[in-house]
């Protein structure tokens, strides 16, 4: 071979290898651009996925109120779901609210009262749980004791103490900023 078919040929193969180069490197956009797509498109279904929970979540009642209910507010809740669970209202003895707490580093305060029950049969007692805690006023029970009847009273019929809980949100109040880094001939 001459010279001219020579350096023809390693044009061409040169040629080939560039284009080997560049088809490698598509390949591997391409592979890319398809691990971001399919990335896309699970983001986007959680997205979806998150949307629809917090849709189904807005129709829930709220976990914590924005503040905190009256005293007499709470008495009259109790007292008329104790009605709709047909408890009579000498049955109930003691509403007692308590003062809030702060739950641990959360900005949530929780409220609970003490709710003191007497000779009530345990469907009463149920009903009126459930009347109290399926509302939006975000009441819970976090404590029940049972006392079986004494010597006298009414078999079947119990005694009952609840703590109800209620949920308010209330964020710390914020510490103030000091200012140790300005100079006492700044002010």
């Amino acid at each position: 071979m001459t010279r001219s078919p020579r350096r023809l040929l390693l044009w061409v193969m040169a040629a080939l290898a560039g284009l080997t180069v560049l088809d490698a490197l598509a390949a591997m956009r391409l592979a890319d651009a398809r691990a971001n797509a399919e990335r896309q498109r699970d983001n986007a279904l959680r997205c979806r996925s998150l949307a629809a929970s917090i849709a189904s979540l807005r129709s829930l009642p709220s976990v914590a109120g924005a503040s905190e209910p009256a005293n007499d507010d709470l008495a009259r809740h109790v007292e008329a779901a104790a009605a709709t669970a047909g408890i009579a209202k000498e049955a109930v003895i003691r509403i007692a609210p308590e003062a809030p707490r702060r739950i641990g580093d959360t900005p949530y305060l929780e409220k609970p009262a003490q709710l003191t029950l007497k000779q009530i049969t345990l469907l009463q007692l149920a009903a009126l749980l459930r009347q109290l805690t399926a509302d939006a006023s975000g009441i819970r029970a976090t404590s029940l004791r049972i006392s079986g009847p004494r010597e006298g009273e009414n078999s079947g019929h119990w005694n009952c103490e609840v703590t109800l809980t209620y949920r308010i949100y209330s964020p710390p109040p914020a510490r103030p900023v000091r200012d140790d880094h300005v100079g006492k001939g700044d002010l």
